[in-house]
């Protein structure tokens, strides 16, 4: 199939989170990921899907990534979408409650996962004090505790020019991908 793969990584990850506010950078991108151009999660998936693409985000400790994948007829207009996603999130007051209700529920969840359980407790015996000791996803106390103005502020320091990187693959040339 003529797909193209649209990657757009910051340099810095959830290292970055304050402390007592651990897990903000993946709750900004997903958030962002979720209010693109003040649309709603729903609406923003179906357009995605109607141009045979997906989007996702991904959070380690050094990096963000939103990564992209469509049909090549439709990159132009998933470049769009993805350039409201990177540029133009809203954050809405809706979507950030329901975001942080479904993040408690998945650190409850990840109580009945070993392998989860198990990879926590080494990150926090290997790395001690070092922040990547502490978890990408944040913890029940420090996800309660996230505030619209904790994701405006890291979203405003880390969605700079200088911080990202672009990369792109499949059925595209180096001129369509400077373009983009």
């Amino acid at each position: 199939l003529p797909l193209v793969s649209v990657t757009v990584a910051l340099r810095s990850g959830a290292r970055l989170d304050p402390v007592g506010r651990e897990g903000t950078t993946r709750f900004m991108a997903r958030l962002m990921r979720r209010t693109a151009a003040g649309l709603g999660s729903q609406e923003i998936d179906v357009r995605i899907d109607s141009m045979g693409g997906s989007l996702g985000a991904d959070v380690s400790h050094t990096t963000v990534g939103f990564h992209g994948t469509v049909i090549a007829r439709s990159l132009e207009s998933f470049v769009e979408l993805f350039k409201d996603v990177l540029v133009r999130p809203s954050f809405a007051e809706e979507e950030f409650g329901k975001l942080q209700r479904e993040t408690l529920s998945e650190i409850v969840e990840t109580r009945d996962n070993d392998k989860a359980l198990a990879r926590r407790w080494f990150r926090r015996k290997l790395f001690r004090a070092h922040p990547y000791a502490r978890s990408v996803s944040g913890t029940q106390k420090s996800v309660r505790a996230l505030t619209d103005a904790d994701v405006r502020t890291l979203y405003a320091s880390g969605f700079v020019k200088e911080n990202l990187v672009f990369a792109a693959a499949g059925d595209i040339d180096a001129e369509r991908a400077q373009r983009i």
